[in-house]
């Protein structure tokens, strides 16, 4: 029997591209479950509660995973080999509403090309991959569509000139980069900031360390409180669900968001033990106190 191990992943304004799950299983019964549309050469393999797998004619494998319980696609993976470990070809995910996520290639199990990343809130990212590490320029945009940054990469570190826009697309600052040390900019002064953290971190008069003492008592919390749903297990779900949420100016997590939740019982189970974190301290901003949005992934895994 295969057991549940649930592994705790703290991402801080951030996501990440996990793919550690099992495609082996297939059942007729959900031959008909999800609808898309198959490349001409395509045949389907194997089908399952929350994915279909194809191989093409010249050898490649494709994996379709979706949301069961409304049929969303949230990934196209192409692979090169039938154990499905290497990535290779197109690859695209989509968060739990359609709205698009990443959109690249993969060439032996590395980005490479243009890529386009986007953000739950309408932002995108793009630019070009050399072996898995950033090149060249790579440009923001914001949710409104402004270009808000262009920022140059070497070997995926920042290295160079580049540029922050204000909303009309006039050059705001122009920041210089060295190996990835910033080395100067135009900017007349750093905001002065202040993270979110729960009451239990407030003491800790250093930054990096009061937010460690929070990434690690929310790491702790979630390790402790979630359990691995029994309909996820059954069926095979794993994988990264992540979610936002927001620290708002009283102290409250609110409007917590599933992104990518892998499944209805998954995302009901985060949802409740996200409800029941530690108070927390609101964050500031040049000593006015904001709301703050937070990103949280947690990995569920098989073994």
């Amino acid at each position: 029997m295969r057991l549940p191990l649930l592994a705790i992943l703290i991402a801080l304004l951030g996501w990440h591209e996990g793919r550690a799950q099992d495609f082996s299983k297939s059942s007729g019964k959900f031959k008909n479950k999800f609808q898309f549309a198959t490349e001409p050469d395509e045949t389907i393999e194997r089908t399952w509660f929350h994915y279909v797998v194809s191989r093409t004619v010249n050898g490649q494998w494709v994996v379709r995973t979706f949301y069961p319980e409304t049929g969303q696609m949230t990934a196209l993976m192409s692979f090169s080999d039938k154990r499905l470990t290497t990535l290779d070809g197109p690859f695209a995910q989509w968060y739990d509403d359609g709205r698009s996520r990443s959109q690249g290639a993969y060439a032996g199990g590395a980005r490479v090309g243009p890529w386009v990343h986007g953000g739950f809130d309408g932002s995108r990212r793009e630019g070009r991959y050399t072996g898995n590490k950033e090149q060249g320029i790579w440009t923001n945009w914001d949710k409104r569509g402004h270009e808000s940054t262009s920022l140059a990469y070497l070997n995926g570190v920042l290295h160079g000139i580049g540029y922050a826009y204000d909303s009309t697309g006039a050059v705001l600052d122009t920041l210089v980069y060295e190996h990835g040390s910033l080395l100067n900019s135009g900017s007349p002064a750093d905001v002065d900031e202040r993270m979110p953290c729960l009451v239990l971190c407030d003491s800790i008069a250093h930054d990096g360390q009061r937010n460690a003492c929070t990434e690690g008592l929310i790491m702790k919390h979630l390790q402790q409180n979630i359990h691995y749903p029994a309909e996820a297990i059954d069926m095979n779900v794993a994988g990264q669900a992540l979610f936002e949420f927001t620290i708002d100016k009283g102290g409250k997590l609110v409007d917590v968001r599933a992104l990518n939740a892998l499944c209805r019982s998954i995302e009901t189970e985060c949802r409740r033990v996200f409800a029941t974190l530690p108070p927390w301290k609101p964050g500031e901003q040049d000593g006015r106190v904001v709301n703050v949005q937070f990103s949280q992934s947690v990995k569920f895994e098989l073994q």
